[in-house]
């Protein structure tokens, strides 16, 4: 049989393709302390941005909402036993302990879904499809404590289209510990895993519950998955709130500039653009941004203000812009969750028949 010309480079193409592609590479990050430190920012390309439990944004990407009726475009869920979702619960992490407190984290790591069998060999699997072969990405996981009670020992397995997996064990409620390393008990941090697209342009990625008995499944806080492709120049800022007594010139965020991961001193400016609603209520010296001549005290707590932000590296030289959102806040509310302890026995607890 005699196959077209083009037929024939085509097919070449995909087999030194998937000759050429090679087993990705798992890694856990650092302590995640805000969210600039997650790394989640607009001028990203994202594939996938999922929210376990309830949707969320997070530096002004928006994740899609997954539970156990709902799946994101081109994203499945599948378990070995009952889907299951939480909500706005901590459980035994305490995030101010380990300085998580903005709201965009926090909301992110607040809500989740697992498989509701926490028994050794129940397993959960989340499938990303649509990817464009030949293109490198990085999958995300963010994660979390749970509580002091369990170890919840995991193995993740990821696996790019027909290739090899890659699998790593790790305990899920015990981040100071290798391989995560992020120090502190109540730390946030997530788990990485880079990898080029085969042909079939999925991505598998599979935890299986391997602890003791009744430890616990994965909990699916959120997931991303972002386009590498050349460093871009990152703008971010340290805080997303501020008071409605704030005055004229008053500070609302120290900025920062970072190009490839590298923090670097920068130029800013408010510049035009999606996001700029509100850049005429602000003004910027040097890397804070401040107040402008308008009384935030007229608006409603909770209000939301956006704008856009250009930074120019004075050592790379590149240049980046974002969208940025502020939320006006009056008395500051209290956290939904509070936190007690230690309990040390059954009285402590304060469980009673009455």
């Amino acid at each position: 049989m005699n196959f077209p010309r083009s037929f024939i480079i085509f097919a070449n193409y995909l087999i030194s393709l998937v000759s050429s592609l090679s087993a990705g590479e798992i890694s856990f990050s650092e302590a995640l302390s805000d969210d600039a430190s997650t790394g989640i920012n607009t001028s990203i390309t994202y594939t996938h941005a999922v929210s376990g439990g309830a949707a969320t944004t997070v530096n002004g990407v928006n994740f899609e909402l997954l539970n156990d009726s709902t799946n994101p475009s081109d994203f499945s869920w599948e378990v070995s036993s009952v889907k299951n979702q939480l909500q706005n619960n901590n459980g035994g992490w305490d995030p101010f302990a380990a300085g998580v407190t903005e709201e965009g984290l926090q909301s992110l790591l607040g809500s989740f879904t697992f498989n509701n069998d926490g028994n050794p060999g129940s397993n959960q699997t989340f499938t990303l499809t649509g990817l464009t072969p030949g293109q490198e990405y990085e999958a995300r996981l963010y994660c979390r404590k749970w509580s002091d009670g369990t170890e919840r020992t995991q193995e993740v397995t990821f696996t790019a289209g027909a290739e090899d997996g890659v699998t790593e064990m790790f305990a899920e409620d015990r981040p100071e510990n290798d391989p995560i390393g992020a120090l502190d008990r109540e730390s946030a941090y997530y788990i990485a895993y880079t990898y080029t697209a085969d042909v079939e342009g999925i991505l598998s990625i599979r935890f299986d519950v391997t602890g003791a008995a009744v430890t616990g499944s994965f909990h699916m806080y959120g997931l991303t998955n972002q386009v590498i492709g050349d460093p871009v120049f990152v703008v971010s800022a340290d805080a997303r709130e501020f008071s409605y007594s704030v005055e004229e010139n008053g500070i609302i965020s120290q900025l920062a500039g970072s190009y490839d991961g590298e923090v670097e001193p920068t130029e800013f400016t408010l510049v035009e653009g999606e996001g700029d609603d509100d850049n005429g209520l602000f003004r910027i010296v040097e890397d804070e941004l401040r107040a402008g001549r308008f009384d935030f005290s007229s608006n409603d707590d909770g209000t939301k203000y956006y704008v856009r932000v250009r930074g120019r590296g004075t050592e790379s030289g590149e240049s980046g812009e974002t969208m940025l959102v502020f939320t006006l806040i009056g008395e500051k509310e209290p956290s939904p969750f509070t936190f007690v302890g230690p309990l040390t026995d059954d009285a402590s607890s304060g469980i009673d028949p009455e």
